[in-house]
């Protein structure tokens, strides 16, 4: 027989052994527990990033999406606009009465011009058209437009304290005396228009401002 501090020393050392053990599986598997926790926390942290960056690409595409529609509808719209305009200029154009056709190309251009002929005037007028403009003659009365002219060129013709505003229909016009007669002179739509009239044709003013269209 072993003597008895022999055997629990043996005893002793296998306890020993086998806490020592089982410590080393406990530790291995709390390593591979923290290990496999540490790579699936890894993971939903790039999945988290990668939903945040989503959302926020989502966002952007959405943000920009309502923006390029937003332009769009505006850009339909102008065009829109645009073409009832040029249908309307190209319908007067075409309306024109036959001493004013020459002028299509100015009712294209944004001008007003007379869409009939006012009875009191019945002679045949004389028409001028440039780039910038166009004149209408009658022996006593003319009218003149232009996109170059301003009012103060009409004004510094003018006698002092002869300049006055009156309401011809829907325009107000300024009215004055000169040496060449009387100006009723006025802007619209970004173009300066003048009728000069002899003291005789005073009267034939408002008729021929009437048409303007």
């Amino acid at each position: 027989m072993e003597p008895e501090p022999v055997r629990a020393n043996a005893n002793f050392l296998l306890a020993a052994l086998i806490t020592a053990v089982v410590l080393a599986v406990i530790f291995a598997i709390g390593a591979i527990t923290y290990a496999a926790y540490t790579r699936q926390s890894d993971r939903v942290e790039k999945v988290q990033a990668e939903n945040a960056k989503l959302e926020h690409d989502h966002h952007m595409i959405g943000a920009k999406f309502a923006e390029q529609s937003a332009r769009l509808n505006a850009a339909l719209a102008a065009m829109n606009r645009a073409y009832r305009r040029g249908f309307k200029k190209g319908r007067r154009a075409s309306t024109l009465p036959a001493p004013f056709r020459k002028l299509a190309p100015s009712v294209q251009q944004g001008y007003v011009v007379p869409v009939s002929v006012p009875k009191e005037l019945k002679k045949a007028p004389g028409v001028r058209r440039t780039a910038h403009g166009y004149t209408i003659r009658w022996p006593t009365l003319a009218l003149f437009a232009s996109d170059r002219e301003s009012l103060t060129e009409w004004t510094a013709k003018a006698w002092p304290n002869t300049a006055r505003t009156e309401k011809i229909g829907p325009r107000k016009v300024l009215r004055m005396v000169g040496p060449y007669g009387t100006v009723y002179a006025w802007r619209e739509r970004d173009k300066t228009y003048a009728v000069l009239a002899m003291p005789s044709a005073d009267g034939l003013v408002r008729p021929l401002v009437r048409v303007l269209a």
